[in-house]
């Protein structure tokens, strides 16, 4: 897969995350042949809607996986100590 490719398909998958949380509306309509509805229950849209999240989530880890590979960003080792100062540090951020 190259940068356009890799791009467009973070581009999608972006793009199908802000139209579930109703932030953009879809750009493109599919039609079939044939006139008909598609009825999802609420458990199986809530099904698709997970598979997006999940789907978002790889993109996410395969594009931090290819901005180290490519030296885009570095990876940073932290101590165990360094690690729960930023634990503390965000459930203090949390609380107020």
């Amino acid at each position: 897969m190259n940068d356009a490719d890799f791009a467009a398909l973070l581009e999608s998958i972006q793009q199908a995350g802000r139209i579930r949380r109703g932030l953009e509306l879809p750009g493109r309509v599919y039609t079939v042949d044939a006139a008909g509805h598609i009825v999802l229950s609420n458990q199986q849209r809530d099904l698709i809607l997970d598979h997006i999240e999940d789907l978002e989530d790889a993109v996410a880890v395969y594009k931090a996986k290819w901005e180290l590979a490519t030296g885009q960003e570095e990876m940073i080792e932290l101590s165990p100590d360094e690690i729960n100062e930023w634990l503390n540090e965000s459930s203090d951020d949390e609380t107020g």
